[in-house]
């Protein structure tokens, strides 16, 4: 019987995981990783090496806590550049625009010594579709270019946004209530079952 509750309840909960969803292009490489501290760079969630692909990646999110989007991208010569949209899956998050949903446009920091520590204003180099990138599929045609206002032809660039918890009621979603009532129904079947 305790197993069988236990089991619903695991159920229960990765049922229910906020996952993000990121759309991304860097000039040139980038690793992602989301954290549940800005000082620590966090759990690797994804790369991309070619500027001209657009990386598709998702990755659950840490319930109860902000956790934290953290981007390094390295420019290897040329401009450089990071083109993204990211959407969490349900509303226990938001980000800093008390959406969810966030673009590459507005509301991310980013330094060039790593994570924690003082952040700049990165600078908007122009929408979906500027030259010399040009348009990227897969990507928000709202979605703007940003980079090291140095535009520095060969560093590494941090990025760092939150996604803040916002679900602090404790109450269970309804599909949570579904798995529980039906793992407490099906305990007592087989409780009465054996007593029978």
């Amino acid at each position: 019987m305790k197993s069988v509750i236990t089991g619903m309840f695991l159920l229960a909960s990765v049922a229910n995981a906020s996952m993000l969803t990121a759309h991304i292009n860097v000039d040139n490489v980038f690793n992602l990783y989301v954290s549940i501290s800005d000082s620590a760079l966090g759990t690797l969630v994804g790369t991309g090496t070619d500027w001209a692909v657009t990386e598709t990646l998702a990755q659950s999110l840490t319930p109860g806590v902000t956790n934290y989007i953290h981007l390094v991208a390295d420019n290897q010569g040329g401009p450089g550049g990071f083109l993204g949209d990211f959407s969490v899956s349900d509303t226990s998050f938001q980000f800093v625009n008390g959406t969810q949903s966030l673009l590459t446009n507005t509301g991310w920091d980013f330094n060039t010594t790593g994570f924690g520590t003082s952040y700049g204003n990165p600078v908007d180099e122009g929408a979906n579709g500027v030259s010399p990138w040009g348009t990227q599929s897969g990507v928000s045609s709202s979605a703007h270019w940003i980079w090291d206002p140095r535009n520095c032809a060969t560093c590494t660039v941090y990025f760092s946004t939150p996604i803040t918890y916002t679900d602090q009621t404790g109450v269970p979603e309804p599909a949570s209530l579904s798995l529980l009532t039906g793992g407490l129904a099906l305990g007592w079947l087989l409780r009465r079952k054996r007593a029978a």
